[in-house]
């Protein structure tokens, strides 16, 4: 009787294990073979060496890392400022077309980030900004695809905040500026950090990323303005 008591105990376990090692399988075994001594990625690893990691310290390797931490950073503080205005604009105030706008901005999460991309770039071509390829293109297709996490994440947050108690602050005589800064934003701070979520979509966007880049981009980058 115990034991067919805990079987379905056992079989969460069980299943909950197997989910890690799928998931942390990957990254471990990655981590192994970076200490392999051949010229290969193979696994086992063959021998112990310290090659690639002196390699990936490497001018080589650290530049375009700073590069694209510098660009996920950016986006993503960018994709959060302009989710929070958007997220206040159509939670708070009902007006025509607030679907609709909400909709166009969540559509880069539904479409993939290559039909975002091609979109994308032939805009800035017909808007004559096909010059500006490099960081400011990577920064407008960045933000434009990890807008979506910021809005829904912050219009959550939003959306289970009682408009009674910005109610009530105003009621004690604070300007609706005060209300928002020291009512609202520590109230949606949870959505607002879940909507940082952006800086790791903009790491993983390397689809995108070839549509706006240049060969120059990362010299331009370093050159001194």
């Amino acid at each position: 009787m115990t034991a067919r008591r805990n079987l379905p105990w056992l079989a969460l376990r069980a299943v909950v294990f197997l989910t890690y090692a799928f998931m942390l399988g990957p990254i471990l075994i990655t981590a192994a073979v970076s200490f392999n001594a051949a010229s290969q990625s193979k696994f086992p690893p063959v021998g112990f060496s310290l090659r690639w990691w002196s390699e990936a310290f490497t001018a080589r390797w650290l530049e375009p890392l700073l590069f694209s931490l510098k660009l996920a950073l950016l986006s993503s503080l960018l994709a959060t400022a302009l989710g929070l205005a958007l997220a206040v604009g159509v939670t708070r105030y009902q007006f025509r077309g607030s679907r609709a706008i909400l909709a166009l901005s969540v559509s880069p999460l539904i479409l993939p980030a290559l039909v975002t991309s091609i979109g994308l770039l032939q805009l800035l071509n017909i808007l004559g900004l096909g010059e500006v390829l490099g960081l400011p293109a990577l920064l407008v297709g960045h933000v434009v695809i990890c807008l979506p996490f910021s809005v829904r994440t912050i219009a959550i947050s939003l959306a289970g905040l009682p408009p009674r108690v910005e109610d009530a602050a105003t009621s004690l005589g604070a300007p609706p500026g005060r209300v928002f800064v020291e009512v609202v934003l520590p109230l949606i701070k949870s959505g607002i950090f879940a909507g940082q979520r952006s800086r790791s979509c903009s790491l993983s966007r390397i689809t995108a990323s070839h549509f706006f880049f240049r060969a120059r981009t990362l010299s331009q980058s370093r050159s001194p303005s």
